[in-house]
């Protein structure tokens, strides 16, 4: 599962940028100011958050709360902080910022290998955004470490058409293939994959994976 962890933690989003305003100028201060904070000093940050929250913060006070929870190893805490957040429109939250706070909930989630609450995660990022290539391979990596490989390749193979370039989903629709024996698919897809990324380790081990697939079958 060390695998799943690695690209989880690719996956996750940088701040979201709030919705500027004469009226919001201070709070996005000491939001930007709080999750450089974070970075630094988690427990000082976590402190500043809960006093922030109290004094009746927003939105983006609650979630320097969840980074900082984040960043001291709370990670399922933070998800389900992050999960909270984004259940709902909060004032001057835009779409684009709540999908990123799925997102990150969906990449903890992967972390801690929770890979159901990932998948839920994830679902809400694309019900947000349908074609979010972060959420498609997010959700697709999930599918794939469950063994799910229809859900799997139903998402490489959407990520994929709209982004063509996308080695991680490339490699992610020819292991789905290759689980539900459909070698010559698979083989197309990793061959696409490794036209991105011809040294990476995974796609040159699933390229062998597929190849000595094929030999068999063709035995």
């Amino acid at each position: 599962m060390r695998r799943l962890t690695i690209i989880a933690a690719c996956l996750l989003v940088s701040a979201p940028a709030l919705a500027q305003s004469d009226a919001q100028l201070a709070e996005s201060q000491r939001y930007l100011d709080c999750l450089d904070q974070v970075a630094i000093a988690p427990e000082e940050a976590l402190e500043d958050a809960l006093s922030w929250r109290n004094d009746g913060g927003g939105w983006p006070a609650r979630h320097c709360h969840a980074r900082s929870l984040a960043a001291l190893g709370e990670s399922e805490a933070a998800a389900l902080h992050l999960e909270n957040i984004a259940g709902e429109p909060r004032p001057g939250m835009l779409t684009h910022e709540r999908l990123g706070i799925w997102m990150e909930a969906g990449a903890l989630w992967m972390q801690i290998e929770a890979l159901e609450a990932a998948i839920l995660a994830y679902s809400s990022a694309l019900a947000l955004d349908a074609m979010d290539s972060g959420a498609l391979a997010g959700r697709a990596l999930a599918y794939s470490g469950l063994g799910e490989w229809e859900g799997a390749a139903a998402d490489a193979q959407r990520l994929t058409a709209s982004h063509a370039d996308h080695a991680t989903g490339w490699r992610l629709l020819a292991e789905a293939r290759l689980e539900m024996g459909e070698l010559d698919e698979a083989s197309a897809a990793i061959i696409r994959a490794l036209q991105q990324e011809p040294a990476n380790i995974d796609t040159l081990v699933l390229r062998g994976r597929i190849n000595e697939a094929q030999r068999l079958a063709g035995g």
